[in-house]
């Protein structure tokens, strides 16, 4: 079964070309969706499809995908069961477009994954998580989500509880070294998990409304974990291990820095609508 990616590029090019190229090491059969969000780059998707194109050797076909919020696209078939979609969003609608696109073209698909483009992914990562969800009933779940680049594997994320008075999740263990030896559990049960990486058992995510487009600037991931709690449980898979490339106490990926005054204002203004939402302020 072809496994669903959601992922957003707005011009992270070659960070979405790395993030394929392991992804396509992985092992996992998947339909990476990349949707790209109106990148002030010129022709960002013509520079991924070029790019799988001539490092695989195969053929880009026209995706039709005409909506009011996307101008269609390519599909690009690498081998059985490992496909790149690339669609051209309108605006920038989040993970929206790539999660609506991967119910359409995949019904019978039991899983959805969102993924941000500036990771880069290691072997079975994908079918560590969903064997998990499977065997302890879960809705959704993340991996272990390290720093990129470091000599040591240093915590990016691995979930944690919900923080209301700093109308945020909380990121257990953030920036401290991860002790893979130390975590003997299958899974740990968690309150909130990170929109970086999350696997979503599809008829839960489903019932609870997809991803909350009120979010223009992350904070989706707060919601969802919030949301899905109320029913269901949600974990973090320790031996499903990504990485990703951001750089410990300045940045949040390699998009953004936290210092940078649009993010901040950005970070705090989800913040405002998280509270609002959840606790009626």
């Amino acid at each position: 079964m072809v496994n669903p990616i959601a992922v957003i590029n707005y011009n992270g090019s070659s960070d979405t070309i790395a993030m394929i190229d392991s992804l396509v090491a992985s092992g996992e059969l998947f339909d990476a969706v990349i949707v790209d969000n109106q990148s002030p780059k010129a022709d960002e998707l013509v520079v991924i499809r070029d790019y799988v194109v001539d490092k695989y050797g195969v053929k880009a076909e026209h995706l039709e995908y005409e909506t009011d919020r996307t101008h269609n696209g390519y599909k690009i078939t690498i081998s059985d069961g490992k496909i790149v979609t690339l669609i051209q969003g309108l605006d920038n609608y989040g993970f929206a477009i790539g999660l609506q696109y991967a119910i359409e073209a995949y019904p019978d698909a039991e899983y959805l994954t969102i993924l941000n483009n500036d990771t880069e992914v290691t072997s079975g990562f994908l079918t560590k998580i969903i064997n998990r969800i499977e065997k302890n009933n879960l809705a959704a779940a993340m991996g272990t989500i390290l720093y990129y680049g470091y000599d040591k594997p240093y915590i990016w994320s691995v979930g944690g509880p919900v923080d209301y008075m700093k109308a945020q999740g909380v990121h257990v263990g953030k920036d401290t070294v991860f002790d893979a030896d130390e975590v003997k559990d299958e899974f740990i049960e968690r309150q909130f998990i990170s929109g970086c990486f999350t696997v979503f058992k599809r008829e839960p995510l489903i019932k609870i409304g997809l991803l909350d487009e009120d979010y223009f600037f992350a904070g989706e991931e707060y919601q969802y974990s919030v949301d899905l709690t109320k029913k269901y449980k949600i974990g973090w898979i320790p031996d499903s291990v990504i990485y990703h490339k951001s750089v410990m106490g300045v940045g949040n990926g390699s998009s953004h820095k936290i210092s940078d005054l649009k993010w901040q204002y950005n970070a705090y203004m989800v913040k405002i609508v998280f509270i609002n939402k959840n606790k009626g302020f």
